[in-house]
């Protein structure tokens, strides 16, 4: 059974496959009570020119499983931009119950049609980004004997 703080706040996630160059795709979702799910997905990929970011609006629908103790999420989406809302962004997760680890296929196309199998996918050690605070001397610990003066 999902836990009632599930539905009041968004399930982040980072989704990331092995290998240099692939794609990661971030996932805001918003789990709602009747079984359906929504939110937004950003695939970045890492390319010789820049980085490359495709903005998705997705939604589907996830199931709990008791038997395997996970929950199914299928997920369909579409450009941010798109009036016509045409899917080009597929979605299939197995997460646990708690909602943060899993494993995740998907297909996405755009200028490239890509499938990815198999990607990990976790919303505790990837979720977040670090800070990009600015450095300061103060960062330094008080008696180090390799930082400059």
């Amino acid at each position: 059974m999902i836990t009632e703080p599930i539905h009041n706040e968004p399930i982040n996630l980072r989704i990331l496959c092995d290998g240099l160059f692939q794609p990661v795709l971030h996932l805001s979702l918003q789990p709602q009570a009747s079984g359906m799910i929504f939110g937004t997905a950003i695939i970045t990929i890492k390319e010789l020119t820049g980085p490359l970011n495709l903005s998705f609006k997705v939604v589907g629908s996830y199931q709990t499983q008791s038997q395997h103790a996970n929950v199914c999420i299928q997920l369909k989406g579409h450009k941010l931009m798109d009036t016509e809302q045409n899917p080009c962004l597929f979605l299939n997760l197995e997460m646990n119950t708690e909602y943060t680890t899993g494993i995740c296929n998907y297909h996405y196309h755009s200028d490239i049609n890509k499938y990815v199998r198999n990607a990990t996918v976790s919303s505790i050690l990837f979720a977040t980004t670090p800070s990009k605070k600015l450095f300061s001397v103060s960062d330094l610990p008080q008696k180090n004997h390799y930082a400059l003066s």
